[in-house]
């Protein structure tokens, strides 16, 4: 039987393959640690979550856009039980799932995302300009391509503040 000490090594080999653009042998890589880690710990156990992140990461290169979502989906729910739910390392996570929804077409779940994601962002204080960019540029992005483009100014103009108050 596999052990659990296994998930990080065959986690961080995973990412190896993928970032040396071998994203097929990285997914079959991950997806045997993600197997060994819900066999040790569960479906829902924190100690997935680097796994979860990168068989998404995995699955986006190979444009399994729906599959990628799936598990950020299923990393922002363990975030949330783990961290709580206005945490500031969730939002990064929000990111990341509102690109995987906006791969895959889903605009308004893309959004609500990002919207979660800023409020975090803005709640935790951490408004230095390049946390904040991280947030308001895709947020921006999605706002204008739904359409809405008196958001996505204010999104341009947010994204501003804190570098004229730096200068």
């Amino acid at each position: 039987a596999d052990s659990a000490e296994l998930l990080p090594i065959l986690s961080s080999l995973g990412m190896a393959k993928l970032e040396a653009g071998d994203a097929q042998s990285s997914l079959q890589i991950l997806d045997r640690a993600l197997d060994i880690g819900e066999r040790s710990y569960g479906k829902e156990h924190a100690e997935l979550v680097p796994t979860l992140l990168h068989t998404a990461a995995a699955c986006r290169r190979l444009e399994q856009h729906q599959t990628a979502a799936e598990l950020i989906e299923r990393t922002v729910k363990i975030q949330e039980r783990q961290l709580g739910e206005d945490h500031a390392h969730l939002a990064a996570t929000l990111v990341d799932l509102g690109r995987a929804y906006c791969a895959t077409n889903d605009r308004a779940k893309e959004i609500r995302a990002l919207e979660r994601a800023r409020a975090i962002a803005e709640k935790a204080g951490d408004l230095s300009s390049v946390a904040l960019f991280q947030v308001l540029a895709p947020l921006r992005t999605a706002y204008s391509a739904a359409g809405r483009e008196a958001e996505a100014a204010a999104c341009e103009a947010r994204s501003r503040e804190p570098l004229s108050g730096s200068l």
